[in-house]
Order: C-alpha cells, then sequence, then structure tokens
C-alpha cells in the first residue's frame, strides 16, 4: 500500500512525457445557464409566493367576518317566518 508514484514519474519523463505536480483536482467552471436557471427559478418561486400570500391577505381583509366581527345574539335568532323546534 506505500506504493510511490516515482517510477511511474521517471519511466513518463524518460519516454519525453513531463509530469507536472498541480493542485490534483481540475477546477471545474459551471457554464452561464446553469447557474442562472436556479436563481431565475427563485425568483420566479418567490414571486408566486408573495402572491398567494397577498392573495390570502386580499381574502381575509375583504371578508365579511373580519368587517362586520363577531356576531351578535340578534343575528343568531331565527328568521320571524320559521318555526322553532
Amino acid at each position: 500500500m506505500g506504493r510511490s508514484i516515482t517510477p511511474l514519474t521517471d519511466q513518463l519523463a524518460q519516454a519525453g512525457m513531463p509530469v507536472t505536480e498541480g493542485d490534483g483536482e481540475p477546477t471545474l467552471e459551471m457554464p452561464w445557464f446553469v447557474r442562472t436557471l436556479p436563481a431565475f427559478s427563485g425568483w420566479l418561486a418567490a414571486v408566486f409566493l408573495m402572491g398567494f400570500i397577498a392573495l390570502g391577505a386580499a381574502f381575509v381583509i375583504e371578508s365579511s367576518v373580519t368587517r362586520r366581527g363577531p356576531p351578535r345574539p340578534t343575528d343568531l335568532r331565527a328568521p320571524s317566518g320559521a318555526r322553532s323546534p
């Protein structure tokens, strides 16, 4: 397990293929469209979320329960033409 790669580098150098020691991993650069797609998707999701929150808030603001307040005892009586059990 303790093998060295020095003999390999020596053989490659003798064959005319110089071996340089670098960082070991190449740098990977993402294309512009790979970076743009998640950014655009995030903005679109945020717009939809804000729209749904605005629709919910508009529904709550315009509902009759919030406009009138809690029911009064006179509102709970049966209509005048209905028979009581």
